[in-house]
């Protein structure tokens, strides 16, 4: 777990250069719909960043030469585990897609450079089932599914959501 932490905050420097902020409006790649594959990956230009002769990283730049998506594959199968997209110059969305070490699948939403929001697949079932909300950098809420409707029925933090509304009758 440290060790892919440690991968991530290193692709996401390397790729973001020098601090900008992102628009004040979410984008279409921060506004795209979750989807247990990785968005479009692989795509770009394939890059051996271990020296094993083979491609672990994919990189889309943009026509200033900026990086806007960066896939890497971490645990050396072929396929990208990681996907980081970027709106001008600002990290947007963060997409880990496979299992690793325990991690369940989860996307995260950044807006100005700041996350926002985390959606996690903790069952593996392709859908998000556990939702963060951050403000200020600080989790601020969390919404569970525990029963699989794909809608939040537990919620820990933050103001309480209205319940929701009664199923009608068949």
């Amino acid at each position: 777990m440290p060790k892919l932490l440690a991968v991530l905050t290193v692709l996401t420097s390397l790729a973001c250069g020098a601090h900008r902020s992102a628009p004040s409006t979410p984008g279409p790649a921060s506004a795209r719909p979750f989807a247990s594959e990785l968005a479009g990956a692989p795509a770009g230009t394939p890059e051996d960043q271990d020296g094993d002769g083979r491609p672990d990283a994919w990189v889309v730049r943009g026509d200033d030469g900026a990086v806007s998506r960066l896939a890497y594959d971490l645990d050396r199968d072929g396929a990208p585990d990681v996907l980081l997209v970027f709106e001008g110059g600002a990290l947007v969305r963060k997409e880990l897609v496979h299992r690793m070490e325990g991690v369940p699948a989860t996307w995260s939403v950044f807006e100005k450079g700041e996350l926002v929001r985390k959606e996690r697949d903790t069952d593996g079932d392709g859908r998000p089932d556990l939702w963060e909300r951050y403000e200020g950098g600080r989790l601020v809420r969390i919404e569970v599914d525990t029963d699989r409707d794909g809608a939040p029925d537990r919620i820990e933090g933050g103001p309480a959501a209205p319940p929701p509304a009664p199923a009608s009758p068949r």
